[in-house]
């Protein structure tokens, strides 16, 4: 019976053990896939090309896309021959499918109907308000990231940055509680267009002052209800405008080195060239597992093999470095028809020197 019970503890530490290597490979991928979506959207917010002007394509339809081609760094890397900082070149431009967003064309397509009521078109109206200044919010802060955080910090710390710079755009709430406020003129029209091709005719809707008490109470518990309205809402406008904008900017096109290339593509390439940093979390982690799972025995048999691997005694690919091919010069300011800020990454020391230079301000 005692070795049929040490068999069943035996396989049951295997089965955990081999379940928290499937969950910690699973969330390794992951947050290094997350990791790869940051080091995306940092590179797309100085290029111009999010949709932060509401009066402009795609949110106006007839506005045509400014031609956007802009041309930065990625995968920034020291060759070990010349001690030379170069780089591979992401393009990005708004053709091949970048000018293109599902969800502000169902929403234009409702807002741009002939016979749209007041009510949705104050809906519409609000939405695509803080729409805009969200991805106005993450230019702005994904920018900043970009510019002073060195590529492999951003990877690093990418989606702890994601999360924390998505809850910080819930500040929208206040963003919203604004709209919603100064579009509530737009209720106080009507459409008097009835061709639904055509284009909404609005003509204003003037109150009747003299109105008795049960008028009076009507205009009472019709505002109570725009104010429920506004609550319930709130909370399906702000996380549709902190989430959507953010899948969005992981769907852009772009091309590394003239390759057509996306958040996948990205993601392999990051894989590839940091494989001794991501195989040397994995071992540690490995590690800690057996430990915990399958005992002292398992854990410092796993330190053996992990020791190994590292010192070259095993012959792997896993902790070897790969640098990126095709490398040329930073690039240059002048490259680009639509620089924002300085593009060149200055790493952790113009980090350091933006920290200070806040603090001085700060003591001032």
């Amino acid at each position: 019976m005692a070795n049929s019970d040490d068999k069943d503890k035996t396989s049951n530490q295997l089965v955990k053990f081999a379940l928290s290597l499937f969950v910690l490979c699973l969330i390794i991928f992951l947050y290094f896939l997350l990791g790869s979506g940051v080091l995306l959207i940092t590179k797309l917010t100085q290029s111009n090309i999010l949709p932060t002007d509401i009066s402009k394509f795609p949110y106006v339809a007839k506005v045509p896309p400014a031609n956007i081609n802009y041309t930065t760094d990625v995968f920034i890397t020291t060759d070990p021959l010349t001690k030379k900082t170069m780089s591979q070149k992401i393009n990005i431009t708004n053709k091949g499918g970048n000018d293109d967003n599902i969800l502000l064309e169902l929403v234009r397509g409702i807002n741009s109907s002939g016979t749209i009521s007041a009510g949705v078109n104050f809906l519409v109206t609000v939405f695509l308000g803080i729409y805009s200044k969200s991805f106005g919010v993450y230019k702005l802060l994904f920018g900043i990231v970009g510019k002073y955080m060195p590529e492999s910090v951003v990877l690093l710390v990418g989606p702890i940055l994601l999360l924390f710079l998505m809850s910080t755009n819930t500040m929208l709430i206040l963003q919203f509680i604004f709209m919603w406020l100064s579009s509530l003129p737009l209720l106080f029209r009507r459409n008097t267009n009835s061709d639904e091709s055509g284009k909404a005719i609005w003509e204003p809707v003037y109150m009747n002052w003299g109105l008795n008490i049960v008028e009076y109470g009507i205009c009472f518990c019709t505002a109570c209800i725009f104010i429920v309205l506004g609550f319930f809402m709130m909370f399906v406008m702000v996380p549709l405008s902190v989430f959507a904008p953010v899948i969005s900017m992981f769907n852009y096109k772009v091309t590394i080195n003239k390759e057509p290339a996306g958040l996948i593509y990205i993601a392999k390439k990051v894989f590839s060239y940091n494989r001794s940093i991501i195989g040397g979390i994995c071992s540690v982690l490995i590690i800690i597992s057996a430990l915990m799972n399958v005992g002292i025995g398992a854990g410092f048999g796993a330190m053996v093999i992990f020791a190994l691997f590292v010192s070259g005694t095993i012959n792997s690919e896993i902790f070897k470095t790969v640098l990126p091919s095709d490398l040329t010069n930073l690039t240059s300011k002048m490259e680009n028809s639509n620089e924002v800020g300085e593009i060149t990454q200055k790493g952790g020391k113009a980090f350091v020197k933006l920290i200070k230079k806040i603090g001085n301000k700060m003591k001032k």
